[in-house]
């Protein structure tokens, strides 16, 4: 869904960047989402999930830590779920559990 945003480039390395910038964090309803891993955030969140898409000029941690915007910025973006996927897993996930001996029994 990205790669049709105008002014967005994903990559096939999964970089992206907004207007010749590279994005370097995601966030999902405002909050890190896998991190500084651009690729795995990108392929763990299914398009339909999505409702806003929200590039953003966050300031330096610095700045917002002390309150002084110091002038540096980077980009990112800020992904907003339709309100019936907000509390949906996403990705996939095994399980196992040792049982009879040390036998090893996914789930």
């Amino acid at each position: 869904m990205l790669k049709k945003l105008p002014g967005l480039d994903v990559q096939s390395d999964g970089n992206i960047s907004v207007q010749g910038e590279r994005v370097t964090r995601i966030f999902v309803d405002g909050k890190e989402f896998f991190g500084r891993d651009l690729k795995t955030a990108t392929k763990n969140l299914p398009a339909d999930a999505i409702e806003n898409v929200q590039v953003i000029d966050e300031q330096s941690q610095e700045a917002r830590f002390s309150g002084i915007d110091d002038g540096r910025r980077q980009k990112v973006i800020n992904l907003t779920l339709k309100e019936g996927r907000r509390n949906t897993g996403f990705g996939k996930a095994t399980a196992g559990t040792l049982h009879d001996a040390g036998k090893l029994q996914s789930s």
